[in-house]
Parts: C-alpha cells; sequence; structure tokens
C-alpha cells in the first residue's frame, strides 16, 4: 500500500514557468517512486476557484503538507485578507507566498512537521510596466522581497540564517528540486510506512544493472528514455492552453 505524500508549491506569480516544471517533476517522481508513495502535488491551479472565499481559502494550508516548496525570485505577491492571514509576528498585512512560507516554518521541530525547501532565482529580473505607478509597485515588491528575505535568510552581515539553494535557469531548478524530493522521498522510504507501505529497495543505492530480473514500476528511474521531449511538448501544450491558443498535430 502506497503511502499518500503532500508536496505544497508556494510561489508568487513571476515563476510560472518553474511551478509548471515542479508539477511535471512531481509527476514524474509520482511514477518512479508509485509503489511506495501517492505523491500530490499541491496548487492552487488544481484546485477548484470558489467565489464563496479567497483564492487562499481553498488550500490546505501548508503545515499540514508533508514537503514545502518556496520558489522566489523578483516579488512576493499580493496581499493576503487581514482578517485571517496574519505573519509569524503578528504583521499585516501578508503574501501568500509569506504566509505559507510561515505556516510551515511555524511547526518546523514538531512531530509531522513538512519538510521545507527554498529555492531563489539569481537571473536578473525582467520588468515590464508602462507607467510610473507600475514602475513603483515593481520597486515596492522588490523590497519587500529583500525585507522577507532579510527577515528570514540572511543577516544584515550576509552570514545565512536557514539554508536555502540559488538557481539561475529553469533546467538547473528542475535537477536540484528533482534531486532534493528524490532524497527526501529515499530517507523517507527507507524504514517503509507505519501503515505497512513497503520499503524502498536496496537498488537505489546500488547497481541500476537488472542482469535476467525484470524491470518493475519502481525502476524508472533507471528505465527511460524519452523524459526531454516529454517535457518539452507538456509545457508547449501547458503555454498554449495558458495562452488560448489552439495547437495542430
Amino acid at each position: 500500500m502506497a503511502q499518500p505524500l503532500s508536496i505544497f508549491i508556494s510561489s508568487p506569480g513571476d515563476v510560472n514557468d518553474e511551478r509548471r516544471r515542479a508539477a511535471l517533476v512531481i509527476s514524474r517522481l509520482k511514477r518512479e517512486f508509485a509503489r511506495f508513495f501517492d505523491l500530490t502535488a499541491v496548487l492552487w491551479e488544481y484546485e477548484p476557484m470558489l467565489a464563496s472565499g479567497h483564492f487562499q481559502d481553498i488550500l490546505v494550508p501548508p503545515s499540514h503538507t508533508d514537503i514545502v516548496v518556496v520558489i522566489l525570485w523578483s516579488r512576493l505577491g499580493s496581499p493576503l485578507p487581514e482578517d485571517r492571514y496574519r505573519g509569524l509576528d503578528g504583521r499585516v498585512p501578508v503574501t501568500g507566498t509569506e504566509w505559507e512560507f510561515e505556516d510551515a516554518l511555524k511547526v518546523q521541530g514538531q512531530p509531522g512537521a513538512p519538510e521545507l525547501l527554498v529555492y531563489r532565482k539569481t537571473a536578473p529580473p525582467e520588468t515590464r510596466f508602462t507607467g510610473r505607478d507600475q514602475l513603483e509597485t515593481v520597486g515596492r515588491q522588490w523590497d519587500a522581497l529583500q525585507a522577507f528575505w532579510g527577515r528570514h535568510f540572511v543577516f544584515p552581515d550576509g552570514r545565512a540564517r536557514r539554508a536555502f539553494k540559488d538557481f539561475d535557469g529553469l533546467d538547473e531548478f528542475e535537477a536540484k528540486l528533482k534531486e532534493d524530493l528524490r532524497k527526501i522521498l529515499r530517507r523517507r522510504g527507507a524504514e517503509g510506512g507505519r501503515d505497512g507501505s513497503p520499503r524502498l529497495p536496496d537498488w537505489y543505492q546500488g547497481s541500476p544493472f537488472r542482469g535476467l530480473d525484470v524491470f518493475e514500476p519502481e525502476h524508472a528511474r533507471i528505465f527511460f528514455g524519452r523524459g526531454q521531449a516529454e517535457r518539452e511538448v507538456t509545457e508547449a501544450l501547458a503555454a498554449r492552453a495558458g495562452a488560448r491558443r489552439g495547437w495542430c498535430w
């Protein structure tokens, strides 16, 4: 019996490509570890948009999931309603990304707390504006991100407060996320689940050659061939669908 495991993806809107790539990584890992984990990606795009509440209300809190992945670049996003969303220190307003990170952070050290992964893009930000008001908004977003980063990740003298990973481009992000998630899944599966879910096999740490033995679903990581092509086609279709453009074969 596969163990259910949810992965929450938190980010503002300037890293939509990375969000899509993260969803694809989780989809591939879901197949790779199918015998051991039933992986679910938690993204607001996958949820029904109920007009009875705010966008944030439809999502399970990050503190209730198993792994939280935060992706940042040049902004933090839009503020949440002040009547029910506050920062760890009580400040308002807070953006969705801030609140999601701090919701996961506040339970660290407690049993069942999610594993928290943070990635920040180092490429120069892409800024588009058509007037002074928009330019000022871009500046406020940048300042808010720097304040958040200083509050949680870097001391004024440059020393790191807590761990994170930088990345420059989409492929580098994918490689780092995939390897980090694989390591977490291997560690979590090393002893098997309390519900009787199977233990990860020894071959994950040994030789990939099966000899005369058959390949099983859990060997997907070493029995493959079209990952790059699959990723390019899926992302192209997603981008065209997002732009409401059709396609032909």
